[in-house]
Protein backbone atom coordinates (compact mmCIF):
# COMPACT_ATOMS: atom_id res chain seq x y z
CA UNK A 1 0.00 0.00 0.00
CA UNK A 2 1.52 3.44 -0.31
CA UNK A 3 0.51 6.03 1.81
CA UNK A 4 -1.08 9.59 0.78
CA UNK A 5 -0.57 12.43 3.12
CA UNK A 6 -3.90 14.06 4.62
CA UNK A 7 -5.06 17.21 6.22
CA UNK A 8 -3.72 15.98 9.77
CA UNK A 9 -0.39 16.80 8.27
CA UNK A 10 0.63 17.97 5.13
CA UNK A 11 -1.98 17.72 2.58
CA UNK A 12 -5.50 19.40 2.60
CA UNK A 13 -8.19 18.74 -0.44
CA UNK A 14 -11.37 20.72 -0.54
CA UNK A 15 -13.15 23.28 -1.85
CA UNK A 16 -16.64 25.33 -1.08
CA UNK A 17 -19.45 23.31 -0.49
CA UNK A 18 -21.11 24.31 -4.18
CA UNK A 19 -18.11 22.93 -6.27
CA UNK A 20 -17.55 19.66 -7.85
CA UNK A 21 -15.08 17.30 -6.29
CA UNK A 22 -13.36 17.11 -9.49
CA UNK A 23 -12.69 21.42 -9.23
CA UNK A 24 -11.65 21.04 -5.64
CA UNK A 25 -8.12 21.88 -4.61
CA UNK A 26 -5.49 19.94 -3.02
CA UNK A 27 -3.23 22.21 -0.47
CA UNK A 28 0.08 20.57 0.43
CA UNK A 29 1.82 21.83 3.96
CA UNK A 30 5.37 21.08 3.83
CA UNK A 31 7.16 20.43 7.24
CA UNK A 32 8.28 23.78 7.09
CA UNK A 33 5.14 25.09 7.08
CA UNK A 34 6.81 28.00 4.34
CA UNK A 35 5.04 27.51 1.70
CA UNK A 36 2.40 26.02 -0.13
CA UNK A 37 1.54 24.76 -3.30
CA UNK A 38 -2.28 24.80 -4.32
CA UNK A 39 -3.17 22.18 -7.58
CA UNK A 40 -6.46 21.57 -9.30
CA UNK A 41 -7.51 18.01 -8.46
CA UNK A 42 -6.98 15.90 -11.71
CA UNK A 43 -5.63 18.99 -13.42
CA UNK A 44 -9.45 20.12 -13.92
CA UNK A 45 -9.89 23.48 -15.29
CA UNK A 46 -11.61 25.78 -12.47
CA UNK A 47 -13.21 28.94 -13.23
CA UNK A 48 -11.32 32.08 -12.75
CA UNK A 49 -13.31 33.46 -10.10
CA UNK A 50 -13.72 30.22 -7.96
CA UNK A 51 -9.74 29.72 -8.46
CA UNK A 52 -9.33 33.65 -6.65
CA UNK A 53 -11.75 32.64 -4.09
CA UNK A 54 -10.24 29.11 -3.25
CA UNK A 55 -7.22 30.43 -3.38
CA UNK A 56 -7.55 33.65 -0.64
CA UNK A 57 -9.59 30.72 1.58
CA UNK A 58 -6.31 27.94 1.08
CA UNK A 59 -4.09 30.99 1.97
CA UNK A 60 -6.27 31.32 5.00
CA UNK A 61 -6.72 27.54 6.05
CA UNK A 62 -3.12 27.04 5.55
CA UNK A 63 -1.85 30.00 7.61
CA UNK A 64 -4.21 28.91 10.65
CA UNK A 65 -2.43 25.40 10.12
CA UNK A 66 1.11 26.94 10.34
CA UNK A 67 -0.29 28.54 13.31
CA UNK A 68 -1.27 25.66 14.80
CA UNK A 69 1.77 23.42 13.50
CA UNK A 70 -0.29 21.41 11.07
CA UNK A 71 -3.12 20.11 13.62
CA UNK A 72 -5.67 21.60 16.09
CA UNK A 73 -7.32 21.11 19.52
CA UNK A 74 -10.78 22.03 20.73
CA UNK A 75 -11.06 21.67 24.32
CA UNK A 76 -14.35 21.83 26.15
CA UNK A 77 -16.65 20.95 23.49
CA UNK A 78 -19.41 19.55 26.60
CA UNK A 79 -21.26 17.88 23.61
CA UNK A 80 -23.02 14.66 23.74
CA UNK A 81 -21.13 12.20 21.64
CA UNK A 82 -23.98 10.57 18.69
CA UNK A 83 -24.20 6.81 18.77
CA UNK A 84 -22.41 4.56 16.60
CA UNK A 85 -23.73 4.32 13.38
CA UNK A 86 -23.15 0.67 12.43
CA UNK A 87 -24.90 -2.53 13.74
CA UNK A 88 -23.68 -4.91 11.25
CA UNK A 89 -20.81 -7.75 12.58
CA UNK A 90 -19.36 -6.95 9.15
CA UNK A 91 -18.80 -3.56 9.79
CA UNK A 92 -16.81 -4.14 13.28
CA UNK A 93 -13.06 -5.42 13.61
CA UNK A 94 -11.64 -6.40 16.81
CA UNK A 95 -14.74 -7.00 18.33
CA UNK A 96 -18.39 -7.34 17.96
CA UNK A 97 -21.29 -4.53 17.26
CA UNK A 98 -20.76 -1.57 20.04
CA UNK A 99 -22.87 0.63 20.90
CA UNK A 100 -21.25 4.17 22.23
CA UNK A 101 -24.11 4.01 25.03
CA UNK A 102 -23.04 0.55 26.05
CA UNK A 103 -19.79 2.30 27.13
CA UNK A 104 -20.45 4.93 29.26
CA UNK A 105 -18.58 4.69 32.64
CA UNK A 106 -15.46 4.40 30.47
CA UNK A 107 -13.96 7.05 28.46
CA UNK A 108 -13.92 6.38 25.10
CA UNK A 109 -11.45 7.69 22.79
CA UNK A 110 -12.76 8.19 18.72
CA UNK A 111 -10.20 8.07 16.00
CA UNK A 112 -10.93 8.63 12.15
CA UNK A 113 -8.50 7.24 10.22
CA UNK A 114 -8.64 6.07 6.87
CA UNK A 115 -5.33 3.57 5.64
CA UNK A 116 -3.36 4.88 2.79
CA UNK A 117 -3.27 8.16 4.99
CA UNK A 118 0.31 8.12 6.15
CA UNK A 119 -0.67 10.80 8.59
CA UNK A 120 -2.82 7.93 9.93
CA UNK A 121 -0.04 6.07 9.99
CA UNK A 122 2.30 7.95 11.45
CA UNK A 123 -0.18 8.42 14.59
CA UNK A 124 0.08 4.60 15.12
CA UNK A 125 2.90 5.04 17.34
CA UNK A 126 1.11 7.03 19.79
CA UNK A 127 -2.28 5.44 19.75
CA UNK A 128 -0.84 1.81 20.19
CA UNK A 129 1.22 3.40 23.39
CA UNK A 130 -2.09 4.93 24.75
CA UNK A 131 -3.57 1.85 24.29
CA UNK A 132 -1.15 -0.44 25.92
CA UNK A 133 -0.91 1.72 28.67
CA UNK A 134 -4.05 3.32 29.12
CA UNK A 135 -6.57 0.60 27.94
CA UNK A 136 -5.71 -1.74 31.23
CA UNK A 137 -7.10 1.01 33.23
CA UNK A 138 -10.16 1.43 30.98
CA UNK A 139 -10.19 3.29 28.31
CA UNK A 140 -11.73 2.62 25.22
CA UNK A 141 -10.53 3.10 21.72
CA UNK A 142 -12.83 3.07 18.95
CA UNK A 143 -11.32 3.61 15.53
CA UNK A 144 -13.51 4.98 13.15
CA UNK A 145 -12.26 4.23 9.05
CA UNK A 146 -13.82 6.68 6.93
CA UNK A 147 -12.20 5.84 3.26
CA UNK A 148 -11.13 9.01 1.04
CA UNK A 149 -9.97 6.74 -1.87
CA UNK A 150 -12.17 3.96 -3.85
CA UNK A 151 -9.89 0.99 -2.89
CA UNK A 152 -10.15 2.37 1.27
CA UNK A 153 -13.73 1.41 0.16
CA UNK A 154 -13.00 -2.45 0.16
CA UNK A 155 -14.45 -3.30 3.98
CA UNK A 156 -11.58 -6.71 2.89
CA UNK A 157 -9.20 -4.26 2.22
CA UNK A 158 -9.24 -2.67 5.73
CA UNK A 159 -9.46 -6.08 7.12
CA UNK A 160 -6.74 -6.49 5.75
CA UNK A 161 -4.84 -3.44 6.09
CA UNK A 162 -5.96 -3.55 10.32
CA UNK A 163 -4.02 -6.82 10.37
CA UNK A 164 -0.91 -5.80 8.69
CA UNK A 165 -0.92 -2.36 10.71
CA UNK A 166 -1.14 -4.42 13.86
CA UNK A 167 -4.68 -2.26 14.98
CA UNK A 168 -5.92 -4.25 18.23
CA UNK A 169 -8.43 -2.04 19.10
CA UNK A 170 -12.44 -2.05 18.23
CA UNK A 171 -12.79 -0.83 14.46
CA UNK A 172 -15.44 0.40 13.10
CA UNK A 173 -15.87 0.64 9.22
CA UNK A 174 -17.57 3.86 8.03
CA UNK A 175 -18.05 3.46 4.47
CA UNK A 176 -20.85 5.41 4.05
CA UNK A 177 -20.02 8.88 6.13
CA UNK A 178 -22.88 8.38 8.49
CA UNK A 179 -20.37 8.37 11.70
CA UNK A 180 -18.54 11.21 9.58
CA UNK A 181 -21.43 13.42 9.31
CA UNK A 182 -23.05 12.64 13.32
CA UNK A 183 -20.26 14.09 14.67
CA UNK A 184 -19.30 16.33 11.85
CA UNK A 185 -15.88 15.68 11.18
CA UNK A 186 -14.02 17.02 8.42
CA UNK A 187 -10.33 15.49 8.84
CA UNK A 188 -8.47 12.67 8.85
CA UNK A 189 -6.55 11.73 11.49
CA UNK A 190 -9.39 12.99 13.72
CA UNK A 191 -9.42 12.37 17.86
CA UNK A 192 -12.64 12.61 20.09
CA UNK A 193 -12.26 11.97 24.07
CA UNK A 194 -15.69 10.94 25.02
CA UNK A 195 -16.36 11.17 28.99
CA UNK A 196 -17.82 7.77 30.80
CA UNK A 197 -21.06 10.47 30.68
CA UNK A 198 -20.89 10.56 27.04
CA UNK A 199 -19.79 13.49 26.80
CA UNK A 200 -17.24 15.04 24.39
CA UNK A 201 -14.75 16.92 26.31
CA UNK A 202 -11.51 17.48 23.59
CA UNK A 203 -11.08 17.24 19.91
CA UNK A 204 -7.68 17.15 18.03
CA UNK A 205 -6.88 16.88 14.20
CA UNK A 206 -3.33 15.86 12.76
CA UNK A 207 -1.22 13.93 14.07
CA UNK A 208 -0.28 13.20 17.61
CA UNK A 209 3.09 11.95 19.62
CA UNK A 210 4.30 11.77 23.11
CA UNK A 211 6.36 15.00 23.71
CA UNK A 212 4.26 17.26 21.22
CA UNK A 213 1.54 19.78 22.82
CA UNK A 214 -1.47 18.32 21.34
CA UNK A 215 -0.54 14.53 22.07
CA UNK A 216 0.60 15.28 25.59
CA UNK A 217 -2.72 17.39 26.13
CA UNK A 218 -4.98 14.71 24.61
CA UNK A 219 -3.01 11.61 27.08
CA UNK A 220 -3.45 14.34 30.27
CA UNK A 221 -7.17 14.39 29.03
CA UNK A 222 -7.13 10.38 29.57
CA UNK A 223 -5.85 10.54 32.90
CA UNK A 224 -7.83 12.66 34.39
CA UNK A 225 -10.97 10.80 33.31
CA UNK A 226 -9.41 7.60 34.42
CA UNK A 227 -9.86 5.89 38.07
CA UNK A 228 -6.83 6.51 39.63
Amino acid sequence: MTARPCIGGREYTGGFPYMPAKRRLVVRIPRSNATCVVRPRNNARVPRVFIGMQRLFVWLFGAGLALAGCGGTVAAMAADAPEFTHSSPTEWLNSAPLKLSGLRGSPVLIEFWTFDCYNCRNTLRWLKAIHDEYGPRGLKIVGVHTPELPQERDPASVRAAVKELGITWTVMIDGDFSYWRAMKNRYWPAFFLVDAQGRIVLGAFGELHRGEKRGDAMEAAIRERLAP
